[in-house]
């Protein structure tokens, strides 16, 4: 039996498929037979995610170096933060795992104007593994302490250069910047409920538009955005796929911004260089077709089968999923149903399905499948199959 597997397009499979071949085609399948992680060779631990905050410390504060490793291999010694501090001899500390893939710790607070240089290195049986960066180190110049200033929505404020450190009432966003010259900063806050909506976005925080009259007044900005981890939560969102986004005030477009994400504060740290309108955003749920295997033909009085595999490649749980097939007159199919349903399809989970089928007469028959959730847009698509008396 002649087996023939498409494969969903936009989507480039990670792993290889199994070649379905008619034994079981009458009494199911065998899901384990399609589970994907079979499929897939581990790597060697390596760090990644090596940061630390604030990015652009004052003299008063503790900087915390954050490091997550991309698997825990066999074998972890430990996560080691190397430190120096101006030109003292390197401090080497064990750093601490909040969940296993995410390690950090504290180096004190330094005077202002002190050079500290950092890097990670990862040991496995007493061996070690992996170093980040790969050569030198990241170099950290603490500041001296800038003025601290709330700041309420609507209201400008009148500044003179210095640093300055301004932060929200609410405290969901503060920005540290270095004026040169004077200037006027202006921040208004639209509540997530009553933002803009984004295509194919669902917000996380507020909207916040930011205004400063002069964009020569100032020669180091850096944003920090505080997000809701129960709201996080309830979406059923991938925290560590949040992104933050600007307004291209050109366009009208919502771009995504290069940033740091601290997923142990919930924060998101950007440096910027120009002011716009920001908010922390995460893909919609994307449903999507991984394969369509079928038989393209298969003779009269005999089976046929469909073996589906569906996913939700976007970042946020899709809510009443279901996959669905549209059969024409002619074709009759051996399950009870033509739709399947799950509550819930969370980021990168799977849904397969098989169905078994003949036909009452020689033809080719148009069948038309579709992927659907409450919150995600419908993805459909169609196969030809052909009934003839004898496969030559």
């Amino acid at each position: 039996m002649i087996v023939v597997m498409k494969i969903a397009q936009n989507l480039i499979l990670l792993f290889s498929l199994i070649i379905i071949t008619n034994q079981g085609l009458l009494g199911g399948f065998d899901k384990q037979s399609f589970n994907q992680n079979q499929f897939l060779q581990p790597e060697d631990a390596i760090i990644i995610n090596l940061s630390h905050f604030p990015i652009a410390p004052f003299e008063n504060q503790n900087i915390t170096i954050f490091a997550s490793v991309s698997r825990i291999p066999i074998g972890l010694t430990n996560l080691t933060l190397n430190y120096i501090i101006g030109t003292n001899s390197d401090v080497r500390v064990e750093m601490v795992s909040d969940n296993n893939l995410q390690f950090q710790m504290e180096i004190p607070m330094q005077a202002a104007g002190t050079s500290i240089k950092y890097w990670a290195e990862l040991y496995v049986d007493n061996t070690l593994s992996d170093r980040s960066p790969n050569n030198g180190e990241i170099e950290i110049k603490v500041s001296s302490s800038g003025q601290r200033i709330f700041v309420e929505k609507g209201i400008p404020l009148e500044l003179s250069p210095n640093y300055y450190h301004i932060t929200t009432q609410t405290n969901d966003l503060q920005l540290l910047i270095n004026l040169t010259k004077s200037a006027s900063i202006l921040i208004n806050v639209t509540s997530r409920e009553k933002s803009p909506e984004i295509p194919n976005f669902t917000l996380i925080s507020n909207t916040f538009d930011i205004n400063i009259n002069d964009s020569n007044s100032f020669s180091t900005s850096l944003l920090t955005f505080l997000f809701n981890q129960t709201l996080i939560d309830e979406l059923g969102a991938v925290e560590t796929n949040l992104q933050l986004l600007t307004n291209n005030e050109n366009t009208n477009e919502w771009i995504r911004y290069e940033s740091t994400l601290d997923t142990i504060n919930n924060l998101i740290i950007a440096n910027v260089s120009h002011f716009s309108k920001w908010t922390i955003a995460s893909s919609n749920p994307m449903l999507r077709f991984l394969s369509i295997q079928y038989q393209e033909q298969f003779e009269l009085n005999s089976y046929g089968s469909i073996q589906l595999i569906g996913s939700n490649v976007g970042n946020i749980r899709a809510e009443n999923a279901s996959i669905e097939l549209f059969v024409p007159n002619g074709i009759f199919i051996n399950n009870d149903t033509t739709i399947y349903t799950k509550q819930y399809l969370f980021p990168s989970e799977n849904i397969s399905v098989y169905w078994g089928f003949f036909a009452g007469e020689l033809g080719t028959y148009l069948l038309v499948l579709a992927l659907n959730a409450t919150n995600s847009e419908l993805e459909m698509t169609s196969i030809a199959i052909s009934v003839v008396d004898q496969i030559s």
